[in-house]
């Protein structure tokens, strides 16, 4: 028949290797959805911790220049 090709020790490697590749293509976007659903709110607390020491950090730059412009 037309378009049927016999099954083979080649074609079920193929099928193998790309259903692989694609397993670990989609890896990350499985990973990433698991990972958020178990955090759940922690996420944001810990973006907003971020976010607070990054003020921090900035304004200890801002007293490090005015300490500079004074000497």
């Amino acid at each position: 028949a037309a378009g049927v090709a016999e099954p083979s020790l080649r074609i079920l490697a193929a099928c193998v290797l790309v259903t692989g590749g694609a397993a670990l293509a989609a890896k990350s976007l499985f990973l990433r959805k698991s990972i958020a659903i178990e955090s759940g709110a922690g996420a944001s607390e810990d973006g907003a911790r971020a976010s607070e020491d990054g003020a921090r950090v900035s304004e200890g730059g801002a007293r490090a220049s005015e300490d500079g412009a004074r000497a």
